[in-house]
């Protein structure tokens, strides 16, 4: 077989003392390189370029933390979760492939492995069971009492978790930046392509913290009239950074700054211009912390087009995502030249009401209760007292809850509820992420059925156990479906669920499937919003889906269906009329879920509204059908 340019450049570059592979009197292992005495100082010449940029140009910070990273870094990063490839294995010889990097270009992954026409490229057998690897490399800190860490899969978490930090010694000021520049490792599943995809490589990372408000640069209006190589998944095409920021091709003027220096710092490193463009990533590929992401990519005659650098808008993801793990306060403050007067709510509890119902601990729920913050408009109020959840001020007749921790979280909301006209309906959780027969049969006994999380934090099969044994007691299974990433709907309908929770992801596909399969959903736009999502409503409608709205994640939103109703018709204002907002935390619960009309008890006061018709003062929705507010 003739040699390309690329095995030409790297036989001259193991001749030349650039590059060696790693470990090769042993035979070597795929993933790792040495540096020789010219690839060394070749590195180093373009990490100091790099370097020149962003320290110099850009007057950004510079700091180095440690290559291994604790576990719950990584876990409320969503690393843990979502740092995967999805993988095949060879029937024949048994090795591993990423599926992205043996499918046809025309093929989606999806159309791939339904076909069930992946061929091994080594030994031609069929590739089968496709399963997503998490592509970190695992580790213990410590001998005898250990925690777990991983090798860093990128240096960015470093800079995140010492933010508080930075922030102090930025003199509380944004925007600042700050690089790091060292190794990342990634166990990659098929690392084939010589240098470009590595198990261990250098990493050079820059976070640049702007306010949410304002993602202006200070430099920006000295190189707007600067060009920018672009492609859209469908052509290639020149815009300048203020038409790119203009038409709304980029999002924001920092996005496009950061772009600029990247394809500078490229080209002045040698790149060919002819072989370079920024790719931006489709809805459906973009990282999970991310809210849009460019990919700076060089052309190969091998492989094609590369991915080079990545630049994305991360938002506060990662900022908030450790603030919530650690607890710690990691807030940017925003400072006015002048002092600004706010109007804040407070709660002014009404004792007589608190006395009857709580008697001695009336006094110290009342302390707590005056010092918290009140987010908004609220009709229900839960506080942490004693280490019990304790409800206030319930407007909502009956409930559903996804309740979680086993038999011990259904005895924590059951507690909490004593006092409170409210009923609730639990769809439980098992305590383990795992199949435990007596223990599902025990909450099937206490509870009303079963929610789980996303299949993908499961063994599928220990799902379908679950979902069979709470169909046979003849009680309620429901699950979280296509919330952060697309899951398989062929799947999940062999469940049957009752009804499914979120589809912020789902395809035109799959909720027509879900239409077939006469099954609803349950939607969360507030919980959706604040990571960056949006459920397809518009296209729910088109199609005819079912829709219940439902909240999730307390600790970031109160749950209150009049705030998620507020809030779609503030993202969503011409989608859904009032009433039809109003039906799907009314009567389509009802009806979904085959509550009886009378099922109302004299001691469950009735919703203190209804919607009445302004020509003719009847009810737009019948009050019996507002009795249970979900």
């Amino acid at each position: 077989m003739p040699q390309d340019v690329y095995d030409k450049v790297l036989i001259l570059a193991k001749r030349r003392g650039f590059l060696y592979p790693s470990f090769e009197i042993y035979g070597g292992v795929a993933g790792f390189y040495d540096y020789g005495p010219l690839g060394s100082q070749l590195k180093n010449n373009l990490e100091n370029l790099w370097r020149y940029f962003y320290l110099y140009k850009d007057s950004c910070l510079e700091i180095n933390t440690p290559t291994i990273t604790l576990y719950d870094v990584l876990k409320a990063s969503g690393h843990v979760e979502e740092f995967t490839d999805l993988t095949v294995d060879c029937e024949e010889c048994k090795t591993s492939f990423k599926v992205e990097d043996i499918i046809e270009d025309e093929s989606s992954v999806e159309q791939a492995i339904n076909d069930e026409d992946l061929i091994c490229p080594t030994c031609g057998g069929k590739l089968i069971n496709p399963h997503p690897v998490n592509l970190m490399f695992s580790t213990k800190i410590g001998v005898g009492k250990t925690r777990d860490a991983f090798l860093r899969p990128e240096t960015a978490q470093g800079i995140f978790t010492g933010f508080h930090l930075l922030y102090r010694y930025a003199r509380e000021k944004l925007p600042f930046g700050v690089i790091q520049l060292g190794k990342g490792y990634r166990n990659e599943v098929s690392p084939r392509q010589g240098p470009i995809r590595m198990r261990e490589f250098s990493m050079a990372e820059a976070e640049v913290f702007f306010d949410p408000e304002n993602k202006s640069h200070k430099n920006f209006s000295e190189v707007k009239d600067h060009t920018l190589y672009l492609y859209d998944n469908e052509k290639e095409f020149q815009l300048t950074m203020e038409e790119a920021v203009l038409n709304g091709v980029i999002n924001n003027q920092a996005l496009s700054y950061y772009m600029y220096l990247t394809q500078t710092i490229l080209l002045q490193g040698g790149v060919d211009p002819k072989k370079f463009r920024f790719r931006k990533h489709a809805d459906d590929e973009l990282a999970h912390y991310a809210q849009e992401c460019w990919d700076a990519e060089l052309y190969s005659e091998r492989f094609g087009w590369v991915e080079c650098v990545g630049i994305a808008d991360r938002s506060a993801y990662d900022i908030h995502a450790h603030i919530e793990a650690s607890k710690t306060d990691m807030y940017a403050l925003r400072k006015y030249d002048k002092p600004k007067l706010v109007k804040r709510k407070k709660i002014i509890p009404k004792m007589n009401i608190l006395g009857p119902e709580f008697k001695d601990q009336a006094g110290a729920i009342k302390s707590i209760i005056e010092e918290m913050e009140v987010p908004g408009e609220i009709d229900r109020l839960t506080i942490q007292f004693k280490g019990k959840d304790i409800t206030i001020s319930n407007g909502t007749s009956y409930f559903f809850d996804f309740r979680e921790n086993g038999e011990h979280g259904i005895n924590l909301i059951k507690t909490a509820l004593e006092h409170f006209p409210v009923k609730p309906f639990i769809l439980s959780r098992p305590s383990e992420l795992q199949s435990n027969e007596k223990e599902i049969l025990r909450l099937l006994d206490i509870s009303e059925g079963i929610g789980l999380s996303s299949i993908t934090d499961w063994d599928f099969e220990d799902v379908e156990r679950i979902a069979s044994l709470t169909k046979k007691r003849k009680k309620l299974f429901a699950l979280h479906v296509s919330e952060r990433i697309r899951e398989d709907i062929k799947k999940i309908i062999t469940l049957k669920p009752d009804f499914i929770v979120h589809m912020t992801k789902g395809t035109k596909k799959d909720l027509l499937t879900i239409k077939k399969e006469n099954m609803p959903i349950v939607i969360c736009p507030q919980s959706n919003t604040f990571f960056n999502m949006t459920p397809p409503l518009k296209l729910m409608k088109e199609i005819g889906n079912t829709i219940l709205i439902g909240t999730d994640n307390a600790m970031i939103h109160p749950p209150n269906l009049i705030d998620e109703i507020n809030h779609i018709k503030h993202i969503a204002p011409d989608v859904f009329t009032i009433e039809q907002l109003l039906e799907m935390v009314t009567y389509v619960p009802r009806k979904v879920l085959n509550l009886k009309d009378d099922m109302h008890d004299a001691t469950f006061p009735l919703s203190s509204y209804v919607i009445l018709d302004e020509r003719t003062l009847q009810p737009l929705i019948n009050t019996t059908l507002m009795r249970e507010m979900i």
